[in-house]
């Protein structure tokens, strides 16, 4: 009797082991293909090396303060705040597939898409040491000076 309850305690224990790796091996596969871009190519959420704007993200808080246009109306009606984007960096390093996830004012959202075309290209990120296509979210923050 207790050498039948042993094989089915082992048994059990097996199956489990079993799920766990079914289930850690498909979460590893549901995180790096998400989607698949136009060119029938991935799109990572999550890699070993994120796709990056070259010398860091104060080269690119710089770079958006440079460039940046305060939105008249938006500036007149004091509206500041946050507009995040969504964006693929490519294996290139090239911004595709742009668009607002969070909307703060049309003004800013607009300024924020303007930014980001005119930037130069992202380093791309890398998957087992190859460039591939990366889902980017970013937030673009906007703030008028005190007077």
């Amino acid at each position: 009797m207790r050498y039948r309850q042993n094989v089915i305690a082992n048994n059990m224990k097996s199956q489990y082991f079993f799920l766990l790796v079914c289930f850690l091996f498909g979460l590893k596969s549901i995180a790096q293909d998400s989607t698949i871009s136009a060119t029938h190519k991935p799109i990572y959420t999550i890699v070993e090396e994120m796709p990056h704007y070259p010398n860091g993200e104060k080269a690119l808080r710089d770079t958006f303060a440079k460039y940046l246009q305060y939105p008249t109306f938006e500036k007149e009606n004091n509206i500041q705040g946050t507009v995040i984007l969504k964006f693929v960096v490519t294996e290139t390093g090239a911004i595709e597939e742009l668009k607002v996830l969070k909307s703060r004012s049309k003004g800013l959202d607009e300024e924020a898409l303007r930014l980001m075309q005119i930037i130069p290209s992202f380093i791309p990120g890398r998957q087992q040491g190859k460039l591939v296509n990366v889902a980017y979210v970013l937030p673009v923050m906007f703030k008028l000076p005190k007077d």
